[in-house]
């Protein structure tokens, strides 16, 4: 099983991820978005496509999978969870949600068209990989 752990940062104080000793799992990979540098805004950089018109994410989403016109960084990124066996986002809640830099991870890797929506269907049923599991590790550093 192929395991990947998304983290907008490492803990404090020299502290360090580790796989949970009952992750059942071959492969954890941790990413730490904030020391790739990873930008979390949603917006004209997530693609190498013209835009025309407006903006609206999800348009320009499903036209960047029909086109393989995602920013680089985006489609390594949707490769890396598509090969995920379980995504793990581990990240203390912010404001009942998941913080900014992870939160715009999401937002720019689980794209229309490749996790959900479009010819993929809902992720339950035919999403990025639906027979994989998801899980949300709250923790408080």
């Amino acid at each position: 099983m192929r395991t990947r752990n998304l983290h907008p940062s490492a803990p404090p104080r020299g502290g360090r991820l580790r796989k949970p000793s009952k992750l059942r799992t071959n492969t954890v990979e941790i990413r730490d978005l904030y020391r790739i540098g990873w930008n979390p805004e949603v917006g004209l950089n997530n693609f190498r496509h013209e835009l025309v018109g407006h903006f609206k994410p999800q348009v320009e989403q499903v036209r960047a999978v029909n086109h393989g016109t995602f920013a680089p960084d985006v489609a390594a990124e949707i490769e890396e969870v598509q090969r995920a066996d379980l995504l793990v986002f581990s990240c203390p809640m912010w404001w009942f949600s998941l913080p900014a830099l992870l939160k715009g991870g999401v937002d720019r890797v689980f794209t229309m068209g490749v996790v959900y929506g479009g010819s993929v269907g809902r992720f339950e049923t035919g999403g990025a990989r639906a027979a994989g599991q998801a899980a949300l590790h709250d923790r408080q550093y």
